[in-house]
């Protein structure tokens, strides 16, 4: 995929003394596959969360590496040697040949671009997890974070991480299955990795959800953009406001570069809906171009009750 350029649009928000309610539309934004950024994680078996691991060899002969085959397409992928370049932008679908298989991958991360890794699509029973490695001088990896699962309703036992790198390198990917987790040929789950280039807000990204969003100052401005990436495009830019009940306000788009086109929507916690597994945010007012020949975007209107709101910008 072509890695894009990122497009900007500044956002206004400003208390308004003009009064205009919307009507509250349909709309539910519940987060399909949130990311978290990794640190070093505990994870079962032999791996270490602070000290570094050997890289199997086959000319080490105290560490064996057990060949699985027959399974999926990728295999044998069990071992950091030899681990196949994984196409950064790409999806593969790879499965759990045995309880003990991993499947590694590597990638060229390059410092300072931010990268989201996970899995999803997984076969019933699939429960995953990853660690993103690299290699030290010792001849061993480092384990430089990772993620086990995501919880709530949608693939809970997928797993997700956003990346930064300090350092441009050579980055390895070790998926497993988690214990309990079933395995076999049809144990299949899909990896995917993306790279988001940098780009104006990195400093406020991610913050494509509600989970994420960017605090935001009433009668403040910034300039934001929808990040371009490779494999990936941000669905959005979120941010959190603090509103008073019955006092009109003003939410606004302006000095969208060319071919930019916003759309801006303020959204509140479903209480009734949300669950502790799963948590529901609905659209109370929308408003997608200012005029039939301005693209950006304004929405002017109140709040029935003071507290947090989400202004989503796609």
């Amino acid at each position: 995929m072509p890695r894009l350029v990122a497009r900007v649009a500044r956002i206004l928000v400003i208390v308004s003394l003009l009064v205009g309610m919307l009507a509250p539309f349909g709309v539910t934004a519940t987060r399909a596959m949130p990311f978290v950024s990794p640190s070093p994680m505990d994870v079962s078996g032999d791996r270490s969360p602070s000290t570094s691991v050997e890289i199997d060899s086959a000319s080490n002969s105290d560490n064996t590496v057990v060949v699985t085959s027959g399974c999926d397409a990728f295999e044998p992928n069990d071992a950091g040697v030899g681990a196949r370049v994984f196409p950064i932008g790409d999806e593969e679908t790879h499965a759990f040949c045995t309880a003990s298989d991993s499947d590694w991958v590597k990638a060229s991360f390059t410092s300072g671009n931010r990268y989201e890794i996970g899995t999803y699509l997984l076969a019933p029973g699939v429960d995953t997890a990853f660690i993103i490695w690299q290699a030290n001088a010792s001849g061993g990896y480092d384990n430089r974070g990772g993620n086990a699962n995501i919880g709530g309703d949608d693939e809970p036992l997928s797993s997700a991480a956003s990346f930064r790198p300090t350092v441009s390198d050579t980055y390895y990917i070790e998926v497993f299955p988690e214990s309990g987790s079933t395995f076999g040929a049809d144990a299949a789950y899909t990896l995917y990795i993306g790279e988001y280039l940098p780009c104006v807000d990195d400093a406020v990204e991610p913050n494509d959800w509600e989970d994420e969003a960017t605090p935001f100052s009433i009668g403040s401005t910034g300039q934001y953009a929808f990040c371009a990436s490779e494999g990936f495009e941000d669905h959005a830019d979120t941010f959190s406001v603090e509103l008073a009940a019955g006092v009109p306000y003003t939410f606004e788009t302006f000095e969208l570069a060319a071919g930019v086109n916003t759309i801006i929507s303020l959204m509140t916690l479903d209480e009734a809906q949300s669950t502790p597994d799963e948590t529901i945010y609905v659209g109370i007012g929308f408003n997608d171009n200012r005029t039939k020949l301005d693209q950006s975007s304004k929405l002017t209107m109140s709040v029935p009750a003071a507290g947090t709101y989400f202004i989503r910008v796609d």
